[in-house]
């Protein structure tokens, strides 16, 4: 083997060695070198004539020689400065950056590009814990993309050490990759990170995608004065859901009345508010041994109280409509949705109304076709997966940038969407 070469690939000058000498087996290659005191200079005054008080001995482990693993053992003078009477040691900075920099480099960023952990990779590659996430600080790439025409705005549960419950991510709808990630979605943050953005740019968006936190609309109006918002579909249909649910619940809290089915319904009870076209395929036996669709079961169980029927066929109406409903059309149809909402003789359908009232121009935008698709939060409810797969994998990430960083990386680095 030639050391010298492999001294140049880990960016260390064969001129820069008093010693050198290797050993080797099947597995590793272990390499002593004993490092010139050519760092007299000292760091803290100044003083340029420091004394060697002794030598250390630092080892880094590289992913050099093919199969086997190389271990470079320096030997580090240790200074002493006459003038402060500090001390020092040799720094090897530059070398363990070149190291990984030059050998390992594309391998060390596909690993940190998966969902595991740190610890995982530092031992596949032979490298303490802290040498591993040191080296993902130093090498890690801002792949955060330019801010583009539709953005998808959303939060999701901050680490524990964070300052703030919850982060804001910025994610391009169109390709589904982060634009960037802020520590906090309150106002400050929010202004403080549109304001960098140029006004030419900021006029330039055409759609912002956002759920019905008033800070988002709110931000939204105040720095993309062009921007058409949108709420997203899931979010604003989780307020007829919840509608739905209270009505069951408060329906068979009460103890007087007797339903069939009732302690499967206890196990299945969001089958009530699924869309229809995601109701399980096959189907289910009851007790008397009759099979039949999980539809039409619950369908069965709601026709024991008329009120939780109308409630049931009410959203089941809703989610068939809206399969089918178009921009052109939106309007007219939430007038009269809202309004037979807010007419309701059931107080959570009236509370529904109008919320969705409140927030109806943005409910109707989310039908308009970009790209050819409608305008969603789908991204990043997407994303959102990946933080919590990535948040439980390393159950307890202290530091938020750079678990900010880590998540940027493993989703913009993917090819496609």
């Amino acid at each position: 083997m030639d050391y010298n070469t492999l001294l140049h690939a880990h960016g260390i000058d064969i001129n820069d060695c008093s010693q050198f000498e290797s050993i080797s087996d099947n597995h590793e290659t272990i390499i002593f070198i004993k490092l010139k005191p050519n760092q007299r200079k000292c760091i803290f005054c100044g003083f340029n004539q420091c004394s060697i008080k002794e030598y250390k001995t630092k080892n880094i482990k590289s992913l050099s020689t093919g199969k086997n693993f190389t271990t470079i053992s320096f030997s580090l003078p240790r200074y002493v400065c006459k003038h402060c009477n500090k001390t020092y040691t040799h720094q090897l900075t530059k070398y363990a950056v070149n190291s990984v920099s030059n050998i390992a480099r594309d391998r060390m960023l596909t690993l940190f590009s998966e969902i595991r952990t740190f610890k995982s990779i530092s031992k596949e590659v032979d490298l303490s814990l802290t040498e591993t996430i040191n080296i993902f600080d130093e090498l890690c790439p801002d792949l955060r993309i330019p801010i583009t025409d539709a953005i998808c705005i959303d939060e999701f549960s901050n680490i524990r050490k964070s300052d703030f419950k919850f982060a804001c991510s910025l994610v391009d709808f169109t390709t589904h990759k982060f634009i960037d990630i802020l520590p906090s979605r309150t106002t400050p943050y929010l202004d403080e990170y549109f304001n960098k953005i140029p006004l030419k740019i900021r006029y330039k968006i055409k759609y912002i995608i956002t759920d019905m936190y008033d800070g988002y609309i709110s931000a939204a109006k105040r720095w993309f004065p062009n921007a058409t918002i949108a709420i997203d579909p899931f979010h604003y249909m989780s307020y007829i859901t919840e509608a739905v649910q209270q009505i069951r619940r408060r329906i068979l809290d009460d103890e007087s009345k007797y339903f069939y089915d009732k302690s499967w319904m206890q196990t299945h009870w969001r089958l009530i508010t699924t869309n229809p076209k995601n109701y399980p395929h096959g189907n289910t036996t009851l007790k008397s041994g009759m099979t039949i669709s999980y539809y039409d079961r619950v369908k069965r169980f709601c026709q024991q109280d008329k009120d939780l029927l109308y409630a049931f066929l009410k959203l089941q109406s809703i989610y068939l409509d809206l399969e089918k409903l178009t921009f052109d059309k939106a309007q007219s149809y939430f007038d009269s949705t809202i309004k037979s909402l807010l007419n309701s003789t059931y107080p959570e359908f009236v509370e529904c109304g109008k919320t969705w009232s409140r927030y109806k121009d943005y409910i109707i935008n989310s039908f308009i076709i970009y790209n050819g698709k409608r305008l969603s939060n789908g991204p990043i409810e997407g994303i959102n997966k990946r933080v919590k797969e990535l948040k439980n994998v390393m159950s307890g990430y202290r530091n938020s940038s750079r678990f900010y960083k880590r998540l940027i990386l493993i989703q913009n680095s993917k090819k496609g969407r």
